[in-house]
């Protein structure tokens, strides 16, 4: 599993992928250049809009109208209706029209229509602009005027429809307040022939009294039957917005609401005794309006906070009509709430002086009840007519909400292209995509990059860091350079081998960091024999171990290396040797030792060549004779080094570095995947090899990155 990148990472992943960024980049600017250049010019026709106010509802006190401007997303939502598009696709082929093609179809429309034609908002608060864009200024002209007309036309039906709906639902209500209202004036007209009296007042100024909170609540009482009312309309108009889940403020019962609503009630009682008391003028009362109204404000916006529910399938301008009209709603059931206390409040108060003075009181309070009925039903039966009659009259002269300021004209010119938007919409897509191609490149690609891939993943030691080299070895050149000591012969040939290098140069350098960290790796174990191996083919295997031999060699100890690749020998050709007899010949004629070994063309440096290709190289070298041959090899030289097949497609190494000191793995920068790395670890493991760490090999230096500064690709000719 790959760590979670960081910073860094990130650097050097863009750094690493640069020509994905490049590629994507310069890819994205030159189909931005080709869309800019070869694009028809499109044209341009706007008509500008006044929103109108259009919503009727009841005020707080329910005694007049108020109103409310649609939002922009319920004219949007007519636009993208489909009744909307037939309609202005219908006017648009009914009209004769010069200049518009004759082939012009249905389908092109169509998708002129979806694509081009658009409903914003303009600088100024209350206006809307519909743009409509076409390849053809008529058609992009005479499309924007259909559509604008269409458009007022759709909103003033779906207007009437509403009101419609609304006027059915206030004849309702006026059927049913008419006859209340007749229900209260026969009763009083009996009372008052069964009594035969129209007012007592016996006691002047008690019965006076009695009239004052009789009125008062009457007043109250006429107040809530219109907010019922209005309550009513309310909850029938958010039926047809949504289906209501709960009601609103009066349903609240948690101990917040109910908070509210007792310090609601506490001030409007707390406002009646003041008034009862003082009267209606004391300074006190405009304060505690105050705190009612604030207390009001901050209820109806907690549980808005509640209530208003949230739904995918909802579009912005449902949302926006369903919290205006539930805002309202919860309002008016506050003020409901609130009407409801003082009915209660000045019902004990009668109640209260009905016992105090219980026989005066009895018929003109009954004959009062009665007058408070007809007054209240007559009151609210005349409300309903008038609201009847206004809607009726809105139904027939509506505008839809709209009125058009500023007609369309025709284009004369095309639009103009924002050349440094496109191209700066172009960098940013083209970095952006390039930069996400590199991710996944990065995410899908499991081969090794860095030291830390090895360290962290595997727990694995990196003795050598080997820089890569593009020179290829001339032919016929010798294994020692001996003018490589001059850095300013520039113009001599360098070879893979080290001795073949400049002194100074850094893959020379790299191999001799490899052979002191091998050194001061096993300060405490003292190496003889180790096997160099990868994990599979042409990963440098060879010609790390041909310079680390040679790296011991100038110090000036013997080094004794071994071909033990019996399938794909190379060592032989690096170091310009014969190969044969070597390795097989030991092994299967009996060859003593001396005989194989051969003398290089650098001081202290022996090598024993894989000799002729055997049928069975796993056979061979899990031989008891291999063995021996490694026992008596060890005492030939200071250290002996084998150069083994691949670990993965042959079981050759495994045999062989069971018996030596250790293994030293090599891995190829950007090749070796970290699967195969794994499995070989596996192996390892199983068959209890000593692994004495890791090579990174070919790795990609530029200059800047320490003291390597290589150009070229790699070794991969010698591997």
């Amino acid at each position: 599993m790959k760590k979670e990148l960081t910073l860094q990472d990130y650097v050097r992943l863009i750094i690493r992928r640069r020509w994905i960024l490049i590629a994507s980049t310069v890819g994205v600017m030159l189909a931005t250049g080709f869309y800019m250049l070869f694009s028809p010019p499109v044209y341009e026709s706007a008509s500008v809009f006044m929103l109108e106010t259009q919503n009727l509802s009841f005020t707080e006190k329910g005694m007049m109208l108020a109103e409310q401007v649609r939002p922009l997303g319920y004219y949007q939502a007519v636009m993208r209706s489909r009744l909307y598009g037939n309609r202005v696709m219908e006017a648009f082929f009914q009209d004769t029209v010069s200049g518009i093609p004759d082939d012009y179809s249905k389908k092109e429309f169509s998708n002129t229509f979806n694509q081009d034609i658009s409903l914003s908002t303009s600088e100024y608060t209350d206006f809307i602009v519909l743009k409509a864009r076409a390849t053809n200024p008529h058609i992009a002209y005479h499309m924007a005027v259909i559509a604008t007309q269409e458009l007022k036309n759709r909103c003033r039906e779906i207007d009437r429809e509403e009101l419609q709906n609304a006027v059915n639902f206030i004849d309702e209500q006026t059927e049913i307040s008419k006859r209340k209202l007749e229900e209260a004036e026969s009763a009083l007209q009996e009372f008052r022939k069964n009594t035969k009296i129209t007012m007592v007042d016996q006691e002047g100024g008690l019965l006076n009294e009695l009239l004052e909170m009789e009125k008062k609540l009457t007043e109250i009482q006429t107040q809530r039957q219109l907010v019922d009312a209005n309550i009513a309309s309310y909850r029938k108009r958010l039926k047809d917005v949504q289906s209501l889940d709960k009601d609103a403020a009066l349903d609240d019962k948690s101990l917040r609401g109910e908070k509210f609503r007792k310090e609601i009630q506490d001030l409007e009682i707390k406002k009646q005794d003041i008034i009862q008391q003082y009267g209606i003028n004391h300074p006190e009362i405009t304060s505690i309006d105050n705190q009612i109204e604030r207390k009001k404000r901050d209820y109806i916006n907690e549980i808005m906070r509640q209530t208003i529910p949230e739904s995918a399938a909802m579009s912005d301008a449902e949302v926006s009509e369903l919290k205006s009209l539930q805002e309202r709603l919860i309002s008016d059931e506050i003020n409901l709430y609130t009407l409801k206390n003082q009915e209660q409040y000045y019902q004990r108060l009668i109640g209260n002086f009905k016992e105090k003075h219980p026989k005066i009181m009895d018929q003109s309070i009954e004959q009062l009840r009665l007058i408070r009925a007809q007054k209240v039903a007559e009151e609210l039966y005349t409300y309903l007519l008038q609201r009847g009659e206004e809607s009726k009259i809105k139904a027939a002269t509506g505008t839809g909400g709209i009125r058009i300021v500023d007609d369309p004209i025709f284009p004369q010119h095309p639009v103009p292209q924002n050349l440094f938007r496109n191209i700066i919409m172009g960098l940013v897509l083209g970095l952006g995509l390039g930069f996400g191609l590199a991710l996944i490149k990065e995410y899908t690609d499991n081969a090794i990059y860095s030291k830390s891939d090895i360290t962290q993943e595997f727990d694995l030691t990196v003795v050598g860091e080997i820089p890569a080299y593009g020179g290829l070895k001339p032919r016929g050149l010798p294994l020692i350079n001996k003018a490589r000591k001059n850095p300013r012969d520039k113009h001599l040939k360098e070879g893979p081998l080290i001795t073949q290098m400049a002194l100074k140069s850094g893959t020379a350098e790299a191999f001799r960091s490899l052979r002191s960290n091998l050194q001061f790796a096993n300060v405490d174990q003292n190496i003889k024999s180790i096997v160099i191996s990868s994990s599979n083919a042409e990963e440098g295997k060879s010609l790390t171990s041909a310079n680390l031999a040679i790296a011991y060699a100038l110090l000036g100890e013997d080094v004794m290396l071994v071909d033990a690749d019996l399938r794909k020998p190379r060592l032989h050709k690096l170091l310009q040797c014969q190969k044969s007899p070597g390795l097989t010949e030991c092994l299967i004629e009996g060859l003593p030792a001396e005989k194989v070994i051969q003398k290089t063309g650098i001081d202290h440096l022996y090598v024993v060549c894989s000799g002729k290709t055997p049928p069975n190289p796993s056979e061979i070298l899990s031989s008891r004779r291999m063995e021996q041959f490694v026992h008596e090899i060890e005492g030939k030289g200071r250290l002996v080094i084998f150069d083994s097949a691949p670990l993965l497609p042959v079981t050759d190494t495994l045999v062989l570095a069971g018996r030596t000191d250790g293994i030293i793995l090599i891995v190829q920068h950007g090749k070796t995947s970290r699967f195969d790395v794994e499995h070989v670890l596996e192996m390892l493991t199983n068959a209890k090899v000593h692994v004495a760490g890791a090579v990174l090999n070919q790795i990609p230096v530029t200059r800047g990155y320490g003291y390597y500064y290589y150009y070229g690709k790699s070794y991969r000719g010698y591997y």
